[in-house]
Order: C-alpha cells, then structure tokens, then sequence
C-alpha cells in the first residue's frame, strides 16, 4: 500500500502563540548502523507541533499491540497520536549502514519527513466525530530500496 499525502496547514497544531513542546530522545549506535535522519532533520520537520515526543530507538517495543505485526522490509519509523493525552510520538529506528544510502536517507529527509508531518496534522484535524474505535499508526518501511509508508488500525 502507497499513499501521498499532501502538506495543508493545521490551524490546531500551529498555532503562533503556544510554545513548541517537543522532547527529543536519542541513542548511541554502533559504527555499522545509521538512523535515516539526526535530530536536527526532525526537529526542523516536525517545527511547530505543540506537543511530540520523539525517540530513536534500537528496536519496536515488544509489546501485545506490535507483536502480530510483520512487515517485508526493515521499518524505520513509526508515528502515532495519542488521542487521551492529545499528543502525538515518532520512534525512529536504525539500519546497517550497508543496506541504507546517503541518497535513501537524503530521500527520507526531503520526502518522508514531511509527508509524516502530513498524517501529523492530519489525525490531528480529525474531529471526535471522525475519530473511531481504531487507532491508526503510520509505519516507515524500507524495502528494495524504496520507502513506502504503512498505515496499520488497532482496535480498542
């Protein structure tokens, strides 16, 4: 499954006059693993969002709502919203530098980065109305090399 989204202001996460409340987590890697952007390129994406936190990380947490995921391909990230607590996170995850390019990770700067801001601001335009029993999550998978975007539903 691929999709585009395209950018559209958010007026609800926008907004000039709240401060910008992002924490950013990061970890040390070995010298044979990358992450497909620094904290920088994140930071600069993701500028403006009232409320995320982002970690990079070594690996999906083990938990009941990832365990039945399989995916074809090496995930990188994934983001989700947090509905109770109206914010929202992005884990980042790495991959052997041998498998990733300087031009697949320029790629998922240039391209990837915004279009994950996109569903950002998207789910957060959503209103109670629109906001089912599921909770979706957006999940970055490299294959091939190409990135190609997953959405995935978990219900309550």
């Amino acid at each position: 499954m691929h999709f585009t989204l395209v950018p559209r202001e958010s007026d609800f996460r926008r907004s000039p006059d709240v401060k910008s409340i992002m924490s950013i987590k990061t970890i040390n890697l070995p010298k044979s693993e990358c992450f497909p952007s620094g904290k920088k390129d994140v930071r600069s994406s993701l500028k403006g969002l009232t409320s995320i936190s982002v970690e990079f990380r070594h690996t999906i947490l083990k938990t009941y709502r990832y365990a039945h995921l399989s995916f074809d391909g090496h995930v990188l990230a994934n983001a989700g919203i947090h509905r109770q607590s109206d914010s929202a996170h992005l884990y980042i995850f790495p991959i052997k530098i041998s498998q990733y390019s300087e031009s697949a990770r320029a790629d998922f700067i240039k391209n990837i980065l915004p279009k994950i801001r996109s569903w950002i601001d998207l789910e957060f335009r959503k209103s109670d109305t629109e906001i089912s029993a599921t909770q979706e999550e957006l999940f970055v998978v490299w294959k091939n090399n190409y990135h190609t975007l997953k959405l995935v539903k978990f219900n309550y």
